[in-house]
């Protein structure tokens, strides 16, 4: 971003006061609406490969034998994230997919962190978004200058 030559201070305050209105709700929204598919593509990218959401090999099951968790492909069908307002929730689909992320860990659950992967590609989305927004609002005063 470049330097804004001759701004007065009316218009730095104008400036101001456009980001805090253009910020908070409205671009967390954003940031939602955007992040809900880079994480789906990360927990279908990590089902489909066997893997935990946090990457590791899926726990085996009762046979010994890795799990491939696709019978009827019920759960993979339906595993997505949608943004409601400003959080990004999951879609399960079948009643029985709660007790996949329980026991087979397909999505962080109770106590754990939320992967690193998933944390970047939210991070990444949300500069984007202010970044935007930030130019937005400085590019009329370039241009007025």
């Amino acid at each position: 971003m470049s330097r804004i030559r001759g701004a007065k201070p009316a218009s730095l305050r104008r400036l101001v006061s456009d980001i805090q209105r253009q910020s908070g709700v409205v671009v967390a929204q954003e940031v939602a609406a955007r992040a809900a598919p880079e994480v789906t593509a990360l927990a279908l990218a990590e089902f489909d490969a066997g893997r935990t959401a946090y990457g590791d090999p899926r726990p085996e099951g009762v046979d010994g034998r890795e799990l491939r968790l696709v019978r009827t492909g019920a759960t993979r069908a339906a595993l997505r994230f949608v943004a409601v307002g400003t959080v990004i929730r999951c879609v399960l689909g079948p009643r029985y997919a709660r007790y996949l992320v329980g026991k087979y860990r397909i999505l962080p659950s109770g106590q754990q962190a939320v992967p690193f992967r998933w944390r970047r590609a939210i991070s990444d989305v949300a500069r984007d978004v202010v970044s935007r927004r930030i130019e937005s609002v400085v590019a009329p005063l370039r241009r007025a200058s």
